[in-house]
């Protein structure tokens, strides 16, 4: 699921920062846009890369960033109204790409991972039955009757405990892969 990777690996520093913006996040400034949402999201991400330097000063050197997941694959889209990866979220990720590179230019001893959780979530819907899920496509918090079901999500719009499990398994996976 790995995205973009711009890195030095340095296994001597081991400090490996997370850095995770949702699709919901999104959603709250669509509805409640006050100014151009792609002004906003830049802000964003111009504060994300300030506090990423703050932390490099202080000897971070590892970092992985988290792409925004879609709500076109929650449960909240079921009807689809809430397509916000083809415009504000690509941007969003276009520009964490940009900035990471930028970022990397300046401090090329640093190791910038940028997970892709789009296709993580992608594929976990595609392949539901075979990931041990029993569903992929709505949510556990609506049918609490169904006791025995695997479900991928918990509520409309966040992963269940199992499926946080299986994106961490996947993440492992991918920076145990970095040094092979």
């Amino acid at each position: 699921m790995l995205s973009v990777i711009f890195y030095t690996f340095n296994n001597y520093m081991c400090l490996f920062i997370f850095c995770f913006f949702g699709s919901n996040d999104v959603h709250i400034i669509n509805k409640y846009q006050i100014e151009n949402i792609n002004i906003i999201i830049t802000k964003i991400v111009d504060s994300m890369f300030a506090q990423i330097e703050k932390l490099y000063n202080f000897g971070a050197r590892n970092l992985l960033i988290s792409n925004i997941s879609p709500l076109d694959n929650a449960p909240i889209n079921s009807k689809g109204r809430h397509n916000y990866y083809t415009y504000n979220i690509s941007f969003f990720i276009d520009l964490i790409k940009k900035k990471a590179k930028l970022f990397y230019d300046k401090f090329p001893y640093i190791n910038i991972i940028i997970y892709d959780t789009n296709s993580f979530y992608t594929y976990i819907k595609k392949y539901c039955k075979l990931n041990t899920f029993d569903d992929c496509t709505n949510a556990q918090e609506g049918n609490m009757k169904k006791e025995n079901i695997k479900f991928f999500w918990r509520d409309f719009t966040h992963i269940s405990e199992i499926g946080n499990i299986f994106l961490a398994k996947d993440i492992n996976i991918l920076l145990n892969s970095i040094n092979k």
